[in-house]
């Protein structure tokens, strides 16, 4: 019998598709957001018409806020358009949604404008992979920003950052309408 045998090369390596990455972070950023207290669904897919998540923000307040969010796992700081199309997509949505944009890689000055100008409540998270670091929650969420009306609409909230061993981390205070802190989480 004789055998005729064809050279292969196989390369291994750890590889999964940006499909398979982006829902990876999307899950990763959801599990990370639940320390601000928003309790949020995954709904990103291929047609997610722009909304990875979507829930509500309990803020020790009379009624949740809703939220709905995007994250971007790119290789490089998103920019202005991921701005405006967050801002498209909550004008399908209720008054007062507030629209997270996650991002693993950060935001350009250009966004940051566009984030500052609109008139749609807008938070700006940076949130590192989970592999990056560790698994220690604190030096996962790098950068955390609301716009003015957010802020109008969170009023009672203050978001922190401390620096621990080389480290930030985000606490959230709460406060009452007297101005007395509540309970707060470590980030």
């Amino acid at each position: 019998m004789k055998w005729n045998f064809i050279a292969t090369s196989i390369v291994l390596r750890n590889y999964c598709s940006p499909v398979h990455r982006g829902r990876n972070y999307e899950l990763h950023t959801i599990k990370v957001l639940k320390q601000l207290g928003l309790q949020l669904n995954h709904c990103g897919g291929a047609h997610d018409k722009g909304v990875d998540f979507r829930g509500y923000w309990h803020l020790n307040i009379d009624d949740p806020l809703k939220v709905i969010g995007d994250c971007k796992n790119l290789k490089k700081a998103c920019g202005p358009v991921y701005i405006r199309s967050l801002i498209g997509t909550l004008d399908r949505e209720p008054a007062d949604t507030i629209g997270v944009l996650v991002s693993r890689k950060g935001f350009t000055k250009e966004a940051h404008k566009a984030f500052k100008s609109s008139q749609k409540p807008l938070v700006l998270i940076s949130i590192n992979d989970a592999d990056s670091y560790s698994t220690d929650d604190t030096t996962l969420l790098k950068y955390f920003d609301r716009n003015l009306k957010c802020h109008q609409l969170t009023s009672n909230v203050v978001v922190a950052s401390t620096f621990r061993n080389g480290l930030r981390s985000f606490k959230v205070l709460l406060h009452d309408n007297m101005g007395n802190l509540m309970p707060c989480k470590d980030l």
